[in-house]
């Protein structure tokens, strides 16, 4: 049988991560960040090889792991 309260727990499961890192997501203080952090180059990287300049484009960056690929791609020249 089906728990109603799953969904809304889930949703405050999730919500809790993002209260918990959320006073350090600026800084690098936490390994998941640095994490992040350290993966926008290389996918940087792989896109400039894949789908050209950013320059001029726009961009809709879904589930984009706390705004640092949008940023980079930003910082390019996209919209």
């Amino acid at each position: 049988m089906k728990d109603p309260a799953a969904p809304a727990r889930s949703r405050r499961a999730d919500v809790a991560v993002y209260e918990e890192l959320g006073p350090d997501w600026w800084t690098s203080k936490r390994y998941l960040i640095r994490a992040l952090k350290a993966l926008v180059k290389p996918r940087m990287k792989w896109f400039a090889q894949h789908a050209g300049p950013w320059s001029g484009r726009r961009v809709l960056d879904v589930g984009c792991a706390g705004g640092f690929m949008s940023e980079a791609i930003a910082r390019e020249g996209a919209d």
